[in-house]
């Protein structure tokens, strides 16, 4: 009897186990389709990574790099970033600043404003600030 008794409490103990396990494993995968569908909207057609031999498939999780507008100048002022990759600018200045390249415009931003934009495709995007000319910037997308 108490053979029985023990190997009972010992299920009890293993399914709560699994059960806590299988828990938090629902709450991974739910934060994870969060995080997946923040990072990667809009990903790119498969027809760019295909028809184009410079591109590199999109990631699955893409990094996101930060330009600092600082001192009336972007911060570095040429980055390179895989397909799929975000840049991220924050106006670290006082007055106004516009990253804008022939395919994002960031629109004004203030003071400690951000704006991001994802490159789906390959090649050299030349930016610069529509507010002030002389900043200029390179995005090279591998």
């Amino acid at each position: 009897m108490k053979n029985i008794l023990k190997v009972i409490t010992l299920l009890l103990i293993v399914a709560a186990v699994v059960s806590v396990a299988g828990c938090a494993g629902k709450q991974t995968a739910n934060n994870t389709t969060t995080t997946t569908t923040n990072t990667t909207s809009n990903p790119a057609p498969a027809s760019v990574n295909t028809n184009t031999p410079t591109s590199a498939p999109v990631s699955q999780n893409p990094l996101t790099y930060t330009i600092n507008i600082q001192n009336n100048a972007f911060n570095p002022s040429s980055v390179q970033i895989a397909v799929g990759g975000t840049v991220k600018w924050v106006n670290m200045d006082s007055v106004k600043h516009e990253p804008k390249g022939r395919v994002f415009d960031s629109g004004p931003l203030g003071q400690n404003g951000t704006f991001e934009y994802t490159f789906k495709s390959a090649g050299t995007y030349n930016y610069q600030c529509a507010i002030h000319p002389s900043m200029l910037g390179t995005i090279k997308v591998v």
